[in-house]
């Protein structure tokens, strides 16, 4: 049982009686962390989730309503909403939310943060009124992921973003929403739209034949993996949060498994896309768009690269990056759906005939495509979505067998690669040392609990707006050291740009002079000036780092965190089926197998992709300068930081990929035929 008080909808507690684990985050152990965080969730939910559920960037703040306003009613509301404690409606204050493209990454990706809040509070015994608050925050975010299905209007479809035209219930003001440039899917003659190549995203309008209130929603299309991986994030863990709820309705819960289960069903299905070596397979794991036309960013196979690009089956220059994201969105989706057809793709298919598992690299000699890491050239979005990815595949496992791979390529390649400076490790993203405590079995730190509420509190956050903070001038940035905007940091740069040519430093900064991003995670932390915009950031990352680390158990070394609605599955026994285990067999490498097969002359061609087009994305750029897709496989150039240090298996530049593998392919034929 549990006595206490509560500030702000934050927990300060004494256990009565026999006490439970105490959490990484233990309510009451540092009441500086829980009223800075406990305001931001009041913000989080107050404002920039307030529409639908889903944490929104607010693009500019209408007149007089200034980050003071919002300040006042955070420190004054006690507990009101800010309708109640100021009479003015969020919609009032918001001039303008952002569009939908993005959110599935920065809001599904932050949703995690609503569901452990709905867990932790239930843990601790909160008071009906908090309970129930949290509680509709979860059902809001559920019923929005059905949207972001059904509005597409095709089976296993998913949405890039969706966003409302009007408020959600009547009485409410108008809804400040961009101003959507609706394209058809098709044309008079049944055309795609735009016409090929695709690009990265069209505003549409609701497709859903009827389901959805007409006139209520627009999407944008083109899902890409880093929204896919956001999304699948939020199903999982806001699924955990409800799975054996009496409070929650059974048909909302179903409602989100028939989502998962859709979703993961196109997954499975075959694509033809024209190989390497100029032939024809099918490729499944491929995220497939309204139109017919595979998305831009669509690969999620290890045989693919960068948005298109195939090599053909038994190539053992599998790309890294999609063998673990692939992994991760079908466990995921499995996890949410449970049905017998999920359960055989991922355990008896990808795990078992393709040996998905024994493709993770264990050594330096693999001749697997890693490029996470690629020095002052690294794209942390690349290291935010595999972030998400490994979290998927490692918290909702009930194996450890299947589980172990996984998390020694985790420990070894994305914490703690040696001599990179930019592993995830040594990034100071609350973000990342929260997912690293649900994926870990190497018990819980001390320290490492403290630098994540340390890094927490330096973030401004109420609200968290996206000023300027120019950490060096021209003449400082010149000579290569910098005084910070705190007075007393000085900051030594790189002599490299980063991937967006911006000077950055030798470290990553500390939250308290870092420029702002929309989300930190998948922004550059070494990056020295930047912001300036009129907008206020969602704090996503931030606010599910604090709700992870508030609901994990503190766990001694040997003991690793896992879902409590973790399924358990058939055994999974690897084959030689596999199409890169056939190669390593001797076989054919041109053969076809599971992985890719040449289609049938009747299946249709699915089309080509193509570049990215100026759009929300571009508009969005963070700090870093990222502008193109992040959930593109595009390698950044490989080239060491001003440490020196790379990764050992950082891949070349975008631009020289496809000749790199085009000649590695030919040279492992010409090979194999010297050999015959």
């Amino acid at each position: 049982m549990m006595a206490g008080r509560w500030i702000a909808g934050i927990a300060v507690v004494a256990w009565v009686g026999a006490a439970p684990a105490k959490t990484v985050f233990e309510p009451g152990a540092d009441p500086a962390l829980d009223a800075h965080m406990g305001r931001h969730t009041r913000l989080f939910d107050g404002l920039h989730a307030f529409p639908f559920g889903i944490g929104l960037t607010v693009s500019r703040l209408n007149e007089p309503y200034g980050p003071d306003f919002l300040r006042e009613w955070l420190d004054q509301g006690n507990g009101l909403s800010l309708l109640e404690y100021s009479g003015v409606h969020p919609y009032e204050v918001v001039g303008e939310y952002e569009g939908p493209a993005g959110i599935g990454l920065r809001g599904g990706g932050a949703s995690p943060g609503t569901a452990f809040r709905y867990l932790a509070l239930k843990a601790e015994g909160a008071p009906p009124e908090v309970l129930a608050e949290a509680r509709e925050a979860v059902v809001q975010a559920i019923e929005t992921l059905w949207v972001v299905h059904v509005i597409t209007g095709i089976p296993h479809g998913v949405a890039r973003g969706v966003m409302l035209l009007k408020p959600l219930h009547e009485g409410e003001p108008p809804f400040p929403h961009v101003t959507p440039n609706l394209v058809p899917l098709f044309d008079d003659q049944g055309n795609p739209l735009p016409p090929d190549p695709k690009n990265n995203g069209t505003d549409r309008a609701d497709n859903s034949g009827g389901v959805l209130p007409e006139g209520l929603w627009f999407w944008e299309d083109s899902c890409s993996k880093d929204q896919l991986v956001g999304w699948v994030a939020a199903m999982a863990t806001l699924y955990d949060a409800v799975a054996d709820d009496p409070d929650v309705d059974p048909a909302l819960v179903q409602r989100l498994r028939d989502v998962a289960c859709a979703i993961g069903a196109g997954l499975r299905v075959k694509v033809p896309f024209t190989a390497l070596d100029g032939q024809e397979y099918l490729y499944d794991l491929v995220i497939m768009d309204a139109d017919g036309r595979p998305t831009k960013y669509h690969d999620l196979n290890p045989l693919g690269f960068d948005g298109g690009m195939y090599l053909p089956p038994g190539s053992p220059n599998i790309n890294v990056f999609n063998l673990l994201m692939g992994l991760g969105i079908v466990k995921g989706l499995s996890h949410v759906c449970g049905d017998a057809e999920s359960e055989e793709f991922l355990y008896g298919e990808l795990l078992g005939n393709r040996d998905y598992l024994g493709l993770i690299p264990r050594g330096e000699d693999s001749p697997a495509v890693d490029y996470l890491y690629a020095g002052a050239k690294t794209n942390f979005s690349n290291v935010n979505m595999m972030a998400i990815a490994l979290f998927l595949n490692l918290y909702f496992e009930a194996d450890e067998a299947v589980a172990a791979p996984v998390r020694d390529y985790m420990e070894r390649r994305w914490w703690d690669a040696p001599g990179v400076i930019q592993a995830a490790r040594r990034l100071k993203q609350p973000y990342f040392l929260a997912l690293y405590e649900a994926m870990t079995a190497t018990g819980t730190d001390p320290a490492r609990a403290a630098e994540a509420a340390a890094l927490l509190k330096a973030f401004t956050l109420d609200p968290y707006t996206d000023e300027a903070r120019n950490n060096c001038d021209e003449a400082e940035l010149a000579a290569g050291q910098c005084l910070a905007v705190d007075g007393k940091t000085v900051l030594t740069l790189q002599k490299e740009t980063n991937r967006g040519g911006h000077p950055i430093a030798t470290e990553p900064l500390d939250p308290s002079i870092r420029p702002p991003s929309n989300f930190d995670a998948r922004s550059d932390p070494f990056v020295v000036n930047g912001g300036g915009g009129a907008g206020l950031n969602p704090g996503g990352d931030l606010h599910a780092a604090y709700w992870i680390l508030r609901f994990l158990p503190e766990r001694p070394a040997g003991v690793a965190a896992r879902s409590p609605h973790a399924r358990a599955h058939r055994p999974v026994q690897p084959g030689p089926e596999g199409v890169e285990a056939a190669d390593a067999a001797g076989e054919d490498p041109g053969s076809p197998s599971e992985d890719a097969q040449q289609p049938a002359e009747t299946t249709p061609d699915s089309g080509p992709a193509g570049d990215v087009p100026p759009g929300e994305d571009a508009r969005l750029q963070d700090a870093d300068g990222t502008s193109q897709d992040p959930g593109s496989a595009e390698p950044p150039p490989a080239s060491g930081g001003g440490s020196g240090c790379a990764a050992s298996a950082a891949a070349p530049a975008a631009w020289g990929l496809a000749p790199l593998l085009a000649g590695v392919w030919l040279g492992l034929r010409r090979n194999r035929d010297r050999r015959r």
